[in-house]
């Protein structure tokens, strides 16, 4: 934030910590009212929600996508930053509390935590978080300088824990977490392809259409048939769930079949025999990868999960056919699978970051 606000307005280094400082002062004296007037009241999942609530309110007023004046910029970060810093560290005061009161019913129910590893878990944690959210924004700030890179990363790093906090503490299902992220990251790829003023290569390219079914076929589909079976909230019978997830799977492979399909035509279309292979070649008796390692690597995972996949379902079928006379079998079929999930995310994720287009591929802000 400090590194921020010397490049976003002038300021000098000493002005920068000063602000720190300021912030810094205001925690301590959120935490002292906190303790003097509402500590005690309400429940501690009740102060964390509002708590959480409250950061990220703060992190998305941080937000400045339009020019406005100095004094109402400098105005805007610092109260919404004030307040997405002193939410969270009153937050991590009442996380302790939560974690003692929790370490008490841990020894009674006769499980590995009590006080002392739990507080030392939660120690642990906190100074993890700090060592590593250092890095984290700081090599933000290096990718791309500014207030609304600062908002992003607290933003991102307070869904995450409120994410995990929904989860740990409030105990609500997955269910409610995991298939929206898989629809809002489908529709994310698909939309961010066919896009052109977002960096995408518009629906007249036939390279668009393979971001897209591989988009909707891994983060989406298989996303949804990999959980289709630990659904608490369906509620529905193993015979049910079955072929939900064999359904979802179908379209896993379909859309995988078609986002390779046009692939494989727009190298072709190119006459770019390498491109089928991420730019692997032979030049001199020895091998050469000509358009990178990160295409490359692309490339391998990408075959690999998709034969796979092709595996995986010719396994599935077998299973259950054999099911269907009660008889077990295939028992790495899960495992496999979850082998596979994870090597499409891998494979989303480098995709991601290529340069696809004359641009450099999407901005930034996109990946």
């Amino acid at each position: 934030a400090a590194l921020a606000v010397e490049q976003a307005y002038g300021w000098s280094s000493e002005m920068a910590g000063g602000m720190y400082f300021m912030v810094v002062a205001l925690q301590a004296l959120s935490q002292l009212v906190f303790s003097r007037f509402v500590a005690g009241k309400y429940s501690d999942k009740r102060l964390l929600r509002q708590l959480e609530l409250a950061q990220l309110l703060g992190a998305a007023l941080m937000f400045q996508p339009w020019t406005m004046p100095r004094w109402l910029s400098l105005s805007q970060f610092l109260v919404a930053s004030t307040v997405s810093y002193c939410s969270n560290a009153v937050w991590s005061g009442v996380m302790s509390s939560f974690c003692v009161k929790r370490s008490l019913a841990e020894v009674e129910a006769g499980t590995f935590f009590n006080s002392e590893n739990l507080m030392l878990l939660n120690q642990v944690s906190i100074f993890l978080g700090i060592s590593v959210g250092s890095i984290v924004s700081r090599a933000m700030q290096d990718l791309r300088p500014g207030v609304n890179t600062v908002a992003a990363t607290i933003l991102v790093g307070g869904l995450l824990q409120c994410n995990l906090s929904l989860i740990a503490i409030s105990e609500i299902s997955l269910d409610y977490v995991i298939p929206p992220l898989g629809l809002a990251l489908g529709a994310g790829f698909a939309i961010a392809a066919l896009l052109v003023p977002v960096g995408g290569t518009g629906p007249s390219n036939v390279f668009t259409w393979h971001i897209v079914f591989m988009g909707l076929a891994w983060p989406l589909f298989a996303t949804w048939g990999y959980w289709s079976y630990r659904s608490l909230v369906l509620g529905w019978g193993k015979k049910k769930l079955r072929n939900l997830h064999m359904a979802l799977m179908i379209c896993t492979l379909v859309c995988s079949a078609v986002g390779y399909s046009f692939i494989f035509k727009a190298h072709s279309d190119r006459h770019e025999d390498g491109g089928h292979f991420g730019g692997l070649g032979l030049e001199h008796g020895r091998l050469t990868v000509s358009r990178g390692v990160g295409r490359f690597a692309h490339v391998l995972l990408g075959y690999s999960v998709l034969l796979g996949s092709v595996l995986q379902g010719v396994m599935g079928i077998y299973k259950r056919h054999m099911k269907l006379r009660d008889a077990a079998t295939v028992p790495w079929h899960g495992q496999f699978g979850w082998l596979l999930l994870w090597g499409g995310y891998g494979a989303a994720a480098l995709g991601t970051w290529l340069d696809f287009n004359g641009k450099g591929g999407w901005p930034s802000g996109i990946k």
